[in-house]
């Protein structure tokens, strides 16, 4: 039922189509009518030995349509991109549509004139003639040769300026020229396109090469809070030595770290090279103390990604290319000082056992927080008073306590450490301790921070895993200490 019922919409399909023998075929068939003023003829023609029409009409609209295809200039192949693909399917279905559907207008100017059906002993053959108006077919031609030119001017206009680039001295804006075409033509279906794509990012490699980075100053000193009195500066020169001709125009990252949540977080910012080659960054203001670094490279992370991307063949010189622009950084040193290192700070911390009783002679917490602080120039007066006398305190009795017992302190860390758990693993001991320190401004009473930390310690002994973890306790607070106060 199915096949008689296709049968007979395909035979309403054709109604201008007949059953004959070979000398009946019309003239269109034996002489296709020369194309005139205002219309360009395809036909096509499909045969089918078990006289099976509609594919002999399939092989036909084929035949018509790739005649179409070809004189509209469409080239498809595996590596054709994407929307010259996408631009030309959309196309051949909408004449295909028209072709097999009765009525059917789909593409302007495009008209199906004719359709006739032989059949004989050996099988069947479907004639189409079809006409195209000029007009709208040169328009169809022009866009489609204007997809392809696109294609070839996505290499050629970037290789183009990158070459001008360089001549120019100005090899990073190169460097980006190449790097696009290089992609343009791993991504195209330019016949040469290996030598495209291999040409380019050898040209983006020697203009790399021609690139230096040199720091104009370093190890500058801050401190927190404030502004920093001077920027990092970078040159950028094109031979190996800094007093070589600067490069304009270079876009580099500036790594940078920025105190979050008492966390340090990288921040990235990217600025480019003046006239003369030279970019100056202005750090922000820092949070935190202690040593750090702004690191400085090529900006050329985006393109990094998409070279990702390309075909596995080009890969070696991809991963060259990148090695080498990796290769060329700086590291710049600097140091944040604390003004409250210049106040004199006492430190009193009881060491406790698991019971919370006071570990008599042991000062291993306080000990780590003094080095801590030490190190990062704090100034740690002697405290002359018991731990124990802080036991069991409120934080205002143990203030009125180091007020009267202390001379010349004007700030206090105090606090507990107390073992949590304590182990024997093989031969060694592992003894788990918390410890929280408060930081208080002696004479107005304010607490300035407070800070718990948990820390595991190792030993040969139980009494050395113990001193080791009280003292690794104390480190941390002090470095809490040093990151958080101002």
């Amino acid at each position: 039922m199915r096949i008689r019922k296709a049968l007979l919409i395909f035979l309403l399909t054709f109604l201008s189509t007949s059953i004959s023998l070979a000398d009946e075929l019309p003239d269109w068939v034996k002489n296709p009518p020369a194309d005139s003023e205002q219309y360009v003829y395809f036909s096509g023609q499909g045969f089918n030995a078990a006289k099976n029409i509609g594919e002999a009409e399939k092989i036909a609209t084929d035949d018509l349509i790739n005649g179409i295809m070809r004189f509209v200039g469409v080239r498809i192949h595996s590596q054709t991109s994407t929307d010259v693909v996408a631009t030309a399917d959309s196309y051949e279905s909408e004449l295909r549509k028209q072709v097999t559907q009765s009525g059917s207008a789909r593409v302007t100017g495009f008209q199906i004139v004719d359709k006739w059906i032989q059949t004989l002993d050996i099988g069947v053959t479907v004639y189409i003639l079809a006409r195209y108006d000029k007009q709208e077919l040169y328009k169809e031609k022009e866009r489609m040769e204007q997809l392809f030119i696109e294609t070839i001017e996505a290499v050629a206009i970037p290789e183009r300026e990158g070459s001008e680039y360089f001549r120019q001295g100005r090899y990073f804006e190169a460097i980006i020229r190449f790097l696009e075409a290089t992609l343009a033509a791993a991504e195209s279906d330019l016949e040469n396109k290996d030598i495209y794509v291999n040409r380019n990012i050898d040209d983006a490699m020697q203009a790399l090469e021609r690139i230096n980075l040199y720091k104009l100053n370093d190890n500058i000193t801050a401190f927190v809070g404030q502004e920093l009195n001077e920027s990092f500066t970078v040159k950028v020169a094109e031979g190996h030595v800094i007093n070589t001709r600067g490069v304009p125009g270079v876009a580099l990252e500036f790594s940078y770290k920025k105190l979050q949540n008492l966390n340090k977080k990288t921040e990235t910012s990217v600025m480019k090279t003046d006239k003369d080659g030279v970019s100056d960054f202005k750090h922000p203001v820092c949070q935190f103390v202690g040593r750090e670094t702004v690191t400085v490279m090529l900006a050329l992370g985006s393109y990094f990604t998409k070279l990702d991307d390309i075909p596995r063949k080009y890969q070696a010189k991809v991963d060259g290319f990148k090695r080498l622009a990796l290769s060329k950084k700086v590291i710049f040193d600097f140091t944040v000082l604390s003004r409250v290192k210049d106040i004199p700070s006492g430190i009193i911390v009881a060491d406790l056992d698991s019971n919370g009783q006071l570990i008599s002679g042991s000062n291993h917490t306080a000990s780590g927080i003094l080095e801590s602080l030490t190190q990062n120039g704090f100034n740690i007066k002697q405290v002359a008073m018991s731990p124990a006398l802080i036991l069991n305190k409120s934080d205002g009795t143990i203030i009125q306590l180091i007020k009267n017992n202390t001379t010349g302190v004007e700030r206090a860390i105090f606090g507990t450490a107390q073992i949590l758990d304590e182990r024997k693993d093989g031969s060694r001991y592992i003894v788990k301790v918390t410890g929280t320190i408060k930081v208080v401004d002696i004479a107005s009473g304010k607490i300035l921070f407070e800070k718990t930390i948990i820390k595991s310690g190792l030993g040969s002994s139980l009494n050395a895993a113990k001193n080791s973890s009280f003292k690794a306790v104390g480190k941390e607070l002090g470095k809490a200490v040093a990151r958080g106060l101002q």
